[in-house]
C-alpha cells in the first residue's frame, strides 16, 4: 500500500481532485498521500516535500491560512535543505507564501518575499523576461496597488504585460490575467483608499 508508485498515484487523484474544485476531497486524499510518504520515504524526501506543498495549496484555496502557511513553511525548509535556495520548486514555495500574506493583508512581509524572489529569477536564475521573473513582477504590482503605491503598481503591470505579450502572446491566460489587472487599476484609479483596499479582484500570477 505505501509503494512509491502508489502514493504518486494517490498524490495525482488529489492532483484531479483539486483542479476539479473538490477541495475538501483533494485535501483527505494529500493527507493520505502523505502520510505514507513520511512512513516510507522520509519527511524531507522531494516527493513527500511535493506533497505537502500540493496539501499548502489546497489549504490556501479554502481559506485555511493558519494550515496553509504551517504547510508552505515546512515544504520551504525541506526545500532549502534538500534542492538550495535557488531552486525553482523553491522559489515556487516562496512565492506562493507571498501570495498568501497578500491574502492575510500582511503585505509588508508579501512585498519583501516577491522582491526576493525578483531578485533570485532576475540575476542568477532566469533573467529578466522569463514567464516566472514576469509572473513575480505582475505579483509585486499587486502588493504596491493594495499598498496604495498606485504609480509604482501600474508600472510594475505594464512590465509584467510586456514581456508577457512578446514571450507568451496576447492570447495566454497569463498575459489576459495581467491585461485584467492593468485595466482594473485604471478603472479605480483616482477612486482608491491609502490603502487601495477598493480592489480586491486582481489576478496573481504563481
Amino acid at each position: 500500500m505505501n509503494h512509491l508508485s502508489t502514493l504518486e498515484t494517490v498524490n495525482n487523484f488529489g492532483n484531479l481532485y483539486h483542479v476539479k474544485g473538490e477541495l475538501e476531497e483533494a485535501e483527505q486524499i494529500y493527507q493520505r498521500a502523505l502520510a505514507g510518504k513520511e512512513k516510507t520515504l522520509s519527511m524531507g524526501h522531494t516527493s513527500t516535500l511535493d506533497t505537502v506543498n500540493n496539501l499548502a495549496v489546497t489549504f490556501h484555496d479554502q481559506g485555511k491560512l493558519t494550515e496553509a502557511e504551517h504547510m508552505y513553511k515546512r515544504a520551504l525548509a525541506g526545500r532549502q535543505q534538500t534542492v538550495g535556495f535557488d531552486h525553482t520548486l523553491t522559489l515556487n514555495t516562496i512565492s506562493t507564501l507571498g501570495v498568501m500574506y497578500c491574502d492575510q493583508g500582511k503585505l509588508n512581509e508579501a512585498k519583501q518575499i516577491h522582491q526576493r524572489v525578483l531578485a533570485r529569477r532576475e540575476i542568477i536564475m532566469l533573467g529578466l523576461d522569463h514567464r516566472l521573473t514576469l509572473d513575480t513582477v505582475n505579483n509585486i504590482g499587486i502588493i504596491y496597488v493594495k499598498q496604495g503605491e498606485v504609480e509604482n503598481g501600474e508600472q510594475m503591470f505594464q512590465r509584467a504585460l510586456a514581456g508577457k505579450e512578446k514571450l507568451l502572446g496576447t492570447g495566454h491566460l497569463s498575459t489576459i490575467g495581467t491585461v485584467h489587472n492593468l485595466e482594473l487599476l485604471r478603472q479605480h484609479k483616482g477612486k482608491l483608499n491609502r490603502k487601495g483596499k477598493s480592489i480586491s479582484s486582481f489576478c496573481y500570477s504563481q
